[in-house]
């Protein structure tokens, strides 16, 4: 398992991002907070190839 800390923050607009300090370059975005959660664990799996379930999201909001 490993664990990705994950920053959220909600945009001016009202749409959300996600960024990761140990993934340079990485981020995702979502209409909601759930979504832009489940859309960062999909990227990151695909990102640090990794299996979906093998990642565990230590996840601070902004």
């Amino acid at each position: 398992m490993k664990k990705v800390q994950l920053r959220i923050e909600k945009s001016p607009e009202g749409d959300w991002w996600a960024t990761s300090p140990e993934s340079p370059g990485f981020f995702a975005c979502g209409d909601t907070r759930d979504e832009v959660i489940a859309n960062a664990k999909d990227a990151l799996s695909i990102f640090l190839s990794l299996d979906e379930d093998k990642i565990e999201l230590e996840i601070t909001d902004e």
